[in-house]
């Protein structure tokens, strides 16, 4: 079981917003009443996220490391394998 904090913040304007964190975990991470920082667009409350290493790095680090190791195969594969090809066609 997976738990995803739900959270209350209010905004500039007074008004009170609930939202999900879209990042759950087990143990869960927060207590009930524990106070956290959260990142929202005041055009968009209901998209508020808890400001935390996950909810904001932890997807552009694996699709940047992913990225990486697909270039570094693709560079292998341009440079590397015709040169050993070469080589053995002596």
């Amino acid at each position: 079981t997976r738990y995803y904090p739900v959270f209350q913040f209010t905004d500039n304007t007074g008004q009170e917003h609930t939202a999900q964190s879209s990042v759950g975990s087990n143990p869960p991470l927060y207590k009930i009443q524990d106070k956290i920082q959260i990142l929202y667009d005041p055009a968009s409350p209901e998209e508020a996220k808890i400001s935390s290493f996950w909810t904001l790095y932890f997807t552009p680090i694996l699709l940047g490391v992913g990225g990486t190791l697909n270039l570094i195969m693709g560079l292998v594969f341009l440079f590397i394998v015709p040169v050993i090809q070469k080589m053995l066609s002596r």
